[in-house]
């Protein structure tokens, strides 16, 4: 019968079930294979034979069955005791010996192994062994697949390693586990890095819809801690199209959503510093970048110092910018992964540009363009290109399709003062910056 009348139509229809989701697969390393290379070719010691052994331990435990049957002979345990034992390390001998576990017959708690294996991701990452970071991380997945979390960090260790296929597909099962609210923490996590893939494929108004995205996550599920990066980010790529005004009101919005102690804090000052010193006085911010770089380690320290060379390149102070370059350098062959290597150099570059000093713009950009298309890092390709000659100068990375108005340049510019005294009362940096004049 054919209904006549909408009621008719709509006592008609058939009750639907929920949308079917496609969990997306993860893609880690070859099944099977116990590669000792991510590990090894980082770590070539005792230390890194032994990482490699408990990482290839629990993958045996996760391929057997869950009725106590083990892969592993009865005085496994005891040898790896005494293995362990050689150790320096304190820390790292605390994760392996939890790990050690897996090679009692007796099956140990899946979350606790997941919990462990994170832990030695984590201290690989502060070494700067990013591969074997991310090789810890996959064993965590393989111990709780289930884990939003697990695979959150999984992408994030990809993207350390500039693996990102693995990355965005990491990410993407992370929104598979983490949809419906089971864990929105992570599916935020999981947007934001999505929206910083987009940033570095040059994708701008693709990263903006995830990092809008990201925010109405946060504001629906009270994740207040990602809505600060989120609008940091957006103040990331708005300081870097032109659009200085938006870019101003987004840092006033992610300053009052860190708060005053939020462990990103410090990274969000290095970069308004930089767009600070950029578009306003570079003297007043040189000493901030000083006091943000002796806080920080690693390859955030090397990024910090390497700006401090670009802004002292601004101010023309030549003694500063000659003592930054020479610390970034002496940092950045401490770095085995180049993690933030081409960003480090293309800051170096441009601090010579303004200081007229050719020949080390060419020796810093080359060198950035090698570590940028080695870890496929558009943003510092164009950039390093852009300086060495090989394609005309543009106005950004992220062409806005309206451009800025001389008044509005100048009402944005005069914000900045009222963004420095924020900062300046941040309280890891309180007294670095110069008085007003």
């Amino acid at each position: 019968m054919v209904p006549r009348h909408r009621s008719d139509l709509s006592s008609s229809r058939i009750a639907r079930g929920p949308r079917p989701w496609t969990l997306v697969p993860g893609l880690g390393e070859s099944a099977g294979t116990f590669d000792a290379a991510p590990v090894l070719d980082e770590i070539p010691s005792v230390d890194g034979l032994v990482i490699w052994q408990s990482l290839r331990d629990i993958d045996l435990w996760s391929l057997s069955d869950h009725a106590g049957t083990s892969f592993f002979a009865p005085e496994s345990l005891s040898t790896r005791h005494a293995l362990l034992a050689s150790l320096h390390d304190e820390v790292l001998k605390e994760c392996l010996q939890a790990l050690a576990k897996v090679l009692d017959a007796s099956r140990p708690h899946s979350a606790e192994i997941a919990a462990n294996c994170q832990r030695l991701a984590e201290w690989a990452h502060t070494r700067g062994f990013q591969r074997t970071a991310f090789s810890a991380a996959l064993r965590a997945v393989s111990a709780d697949p289930v884990c939003p979390a697990h695979a959150y960090r999984a992408g994030l260790f990809a993207c350390r390693t500039a693996d990102y296929i693995r990355a965005e597909l990491w990410f993407k099962r992370t929104l598979s586990l983490g949809r419906d609210g089971r864990d929105p923490h992570s599916y935020a996590l999981a947007l934001l890095g999505l929206a910083v893939m987009h940033i570095q494929r040059y994708e701008g108004d693709a990263a903006r819809l995830m990092l809008r995205a990201t925010l109405r996550v946060a504001r629906r599920y009270s994740v207040w801690e990602v809505k600060g990066r989120a609008y940091h980010n957006l103040f990331c790529i708005e300081s870097t199209d032109g659009s200085i005004r938006t870019a101003v009101e987004y840092a006033q919005s992610a300053l009052r959503a860190y708060g005053n102690y939020h462990p990103e804090l410090v990274h969000f000052a290095h970069d308004v510093a930089l767009f600070l010193g950029t578009h306003s006085d570079p003297l007043r911010v040189l000493p901030l970048l000083r006091a943000i770089a002796d806080q920080l380690t690693g390859a955030n320290k090397m990024l910090a110092t390497s700006t401090v060379a670009r802004i002292a390149g601004a101010a023309n102070r030549r003694l500063d910018f000659l003592s930054a370059w020479q610390s970034t350098w002496q940092l950045l062959d401490c770095a085995p992964s180049y993690h933030r290597g081409a960003a480090a150099l293309v800051h170096l570059a441009r601090g010579a540009e303004m200081l007229g000093d050719p020949e080390r713009v060419t020796v810093a950009a080359m060198e950035a363009l090698r570590i940028a298309q080695q870890r496929e890092e558009h943003q510092e390709v164009e950039e390093a290109k852009e300086m060495l000659g090989l394609r005309p100068r543009v106005a950004g990375p992220f062409p806005h399709p309206h451009p800025v108005s001389r008044e509005v340049h100048e009402a944005a510019v005069a914000l900045t003062d009222e963004l420095l005294d924020a900062i300046v009362q941040i309280p890891a940096l309180r007294g670095s910056l110069l008085p007003h004049p």
